[in-house]
């Protein structure tokens, strides 16, 4: 923003320029005041989310992580132990961490109940899944990302194409952007999107049926 601002200092037309100069002083007096910047700023009927580019940050290095690694880097962060200095950015990564969590201890109900084998962060880190179930003749992929977005579905699908043949690719998720689902598909391969609705029971069952299918 800051950037296009200076470039408006010098092209604007109309106003632009003086906008851009009170825009840049009000971001440059909050830093002076408060050392951080605005989690939201705001000029007449305009508003811009501050953290929107560093929560994708979050969520892009979140799906390529490994469920232990993502729950490490949680715990350590430095101001996830002090709730006055609590951000956007590590919210993002605890609910990163927490979905992942869950939905795994999900996975564990679901092999328990059928007595199915399951291997978690299963082969190496360029053929990472979450977890692998095993039961009889059946195999699960299992990858649970919080949010499943155009470049994390095409990750999935690379890496299913890699070690999945003859399995089954379950992505588990919250929060699915559009378009995302459809890069998932694989010819002559079953892949089946959980698009999780609050309660964790039903991913249990679900897994539970695919199993005994």
């Amino acid at each position: 923003m800051l950037g296009g601002a200076e470039v408006a200092v010098f092209t604007g037309k109309d106003g632009a320029a003086t906008v851009a100069l009170i825009v840049i002083a009000g971001l440059a007096m909050l830093l002076a005041v408060v050392g951080v910047v605005p989690i939201r700023a705001t000029f007449g009927d305009k508003s811009i989310d501050m953290y929107d580019e560093d929560i994708l940050a979050v969520d892009k290095v979140a799906a390529v992580l490994s469920s232990s690694q993502l729950a490490n880097a949680a715990l350590t962060s430095p101001i996830v132990d002090s709730p006055t200095r609590s951000s956007p950015v590590t919210d993002r990564l605890l609910q990163h961490a927490t979905f992942e969590r869950e939905m795994l201890d999900a996975i564990t109900n679901a092999a328990r109940a059928v007595d199915a084998n399951v291997t978690f962060e299963a082969l190496d880190d360029e053929t990472r899944w979450d977890a692998i179930v095993e039961h009889k003749e059946q195999k699960l992929f299992v990858e649970v990302t919080l949010r499943l977005d155009v470049q994390a579905a095409r990750v999935i699908r690379a890496r299913a194409e890699k070690t999945a043949a003859g399995g089954c690719v379950v992505v588990i998720s919250k929060e699915v952007a559009p378009g995302a689902a459809a890069v998932l598909g694989l010819p002559g391969a079953v892949v089946v999107l959980l698009e999780w609705a609050g309660d964790s029971s039903l991913v249990s069952s679900r897994i539970q049926s695919l199993l005994t299918a």
